[in-house]
């Protein structure tokens, strides 16, 4: 993965701004360090969709956490996330529901197996039916469906 990474000082939000422009869809993921609120606004007006968005993470200057706020599942964010935070000795703060439920993500899992999702509604009601502890059954049909079963 290319990774792109943007340090924000005092100077800090135009390069951020300029680098976001030139990086957000020609590499696979983005570093912040600095403000989450700074990352977001620099970011902004290149965001497109889950599927072609870059991971995009901020970690704060004392590498305490590293936040993934783009591309969490499909672009890898909270897994570039979680080593950043190995590196500095901080904390990943993933807040995605399926993580935060210790449960694989639909499109993690599709990813996992060289597959993708074509439906994100889908995968969206999916992994929100396997929160509250429905079972799904998933199908290969041209790409990733899956229908959510009865609770476990």
């Amino acid at each position: 993965m290319n990774v792109a990474l943007t340090a924000l000082t005092p100077r800090g939000p135009a390069l951020a701004a300029l680098l976001a422009r030139e990086r957000c869809h020609d590499t696979g993921a983005l570093i912040f360090v600095g403000a989450c609120g700074i990352a977001v606004r620099a970011i902004a007006p290149y965001v497109r969709d889950k599927f072609t968005d870059p991971a995009v993470v901020c970690v704060d200057e004392a590498g305490r956490y590293a936040v993934p706020l783009l591309s969490g599942h499909v672009g890898g964010a909270n897994e570039l996330a979680r080593r950043v935070a190995a590196l500095t000795g901080g904390a990943a703060a993933i807040g995605t529901a399926t993580d935060v439920n210790g449960l694989l993500a639909i499109d993690c899992w599709a990813v996992e197996r060289a597959g993708f999702v074509t439906d994100l509604e889908v995968a969206c009601a999916g992994s929100a039916a396997m929160i509250v502890g429905a079972r799904l059954r998933i199908a290969r049909v041209g790409g990733l469906a899956c229908a959510a079963g009865r609770p476990a």
